[in-house]
């Protein structure tokens, strides 16, 4: 019993010894680290805009003239303007069964890119699955458990259904709400 309280507690010492915080390091020589700004500061006292560009230190040798301050906004004005026109994939999965879709209804913006991954469940589904249908997409028989993955550029709101592929037999009906 004893040498078991003895070896607990020497664990925990150990425990303790390596959990103690370390002093702070003198960075004196390792140089000053910027936070990751990207985006240009401006610099008012003179006109004109200064930044430091990722990844360099916070010194006076890495501060970067853009030009003047006028520039320096016009030049972040199309900086933003990219970022917005830059366009992203919006992704969605649907599940379908002889009942329904789920969801049924998916809203995106017009000109967005869209991928769809389309699931046929496991149960409350015809053995020979189903397909999916629209103006933008056919994915073809998808089988039980199956995925088939579509992608288009959203312009108009439109239907998609599903069928039983070998009867052609509608099943459910979604919609694609394009604003």
């Amino acid at each position: 019993m004893k040498k078991l309280f003895l070896t607990l507690l020497v664990f925990i010492v150990i425990f303790l010894a390596g959990c103690t915080p370390t002093p702070p390091q003198n960075n004196e020589n390792q140089g000053e680290v910027c936070p990751q700004v990207c985006v240009p500061m401006y610099s008012l006292d003179n006109n004109l805009c200064n930044y430091v560009e990722c990844g360099s230190g916070c010194g006076p040798d890495n501060v970067k003239t853009f030009g003047t301050l006028q520039e320096c906004q016009d030049n972040i004005v199309g900086q933003n303007n990219n970022q917005q026109t830059t366009t992203q994939v919006k992704e969605f999965t649907i599940e379908g069964d002889d009942v329904g879709l789920y969801p049924d209804t998916i809203t995106v913006n017009n000109g967005d890119q869209v991928k769809i991954t389309f699931k046929v469940r496991q149960d409350k589904v015809y053995y020979g699955g189903l397909d999916f249908r629209s103006d933008y997409f056919n994915t073809g028989k998808v089988l039980p458990n199956g995925i088939k993955v579509v992608e288009f550029t959203a312009d108009q709101t439109f239907e998609f259904k599903s069928y039983w592929p070998s009867s052609n037999r509608l099943k459910a009906t979604g919609t694609v709400n394009v604003n």
